[in-house]
């Protein structure tokens, strides 16, 4: 696509290097030259949008381009192609139930933040505090690990 290209041409009308169109003045500046070059560009663009988004080119249908924007908006985004998304709930982020929707930064934090992890027991995987040298060493601790270095100690 192309800016209107002609001496008729309003120069920086909708900011630098954006040129534009008018009706002219009569007796003082001409209307803008609409060139063929200017239109088989547009015509050419807006054809593409249609087509690219699989319709047929319809003489009478005056809808084709909000069709065409409204297919092509509508693909949905996959880990190959990019496209729509849907973005998940935080009942789906939290039970990742659903394979189809993105999560936002702001739902991982609040699923993490809504996970709770069991404290670690003897038959069940958890959250678990070390315990430090001198606690290794006074024996006594029954709710905290031991690391290697702490058994070193004690020995």
């Amino acid at each position: 696509m192309q800016r209107i290209v002609h001496f008729t041409a309003v120069t920086d009308l909708f900011g630098p290097g954006k040129t534009g169109f008018t009706e002219g003045t009569p007796g003082v500046d001409d209307a803008t030259v609409v060139t063929g070059d200017w239109l088989n560009s547009i015509q050419e663009e807006l054809c593409e949008a249609i087509t690219g988004a699989g319709l047929v080119l319809d003489l009478q249908d005056r809808q084709q381009l909000l069709k065409a924007i409204t297919a092509l908006c509508s693909v949905p985004a996959t880990t190959e192609a990019a496209g729509r998304v849907t973005l998940a709930t935080l009942l789906e982020t939290l039970t990742g139930l659903n394979d189809e929707h993105a999560v936002t930064p702001a739902g991982v934090k609040a699923a993490l933040e809504a996970r709770t992890v069991p404290d670690a027991t003897y038959t069940t995987s958890g959250i678990i505090e070390l315990a430090t040298t001198q606690e290794t060493l006074a024996g006594t601790d029954t709710t905290r690990a031991v690391t290697p270095a702490g058994v070193k100690a004690a020995l």
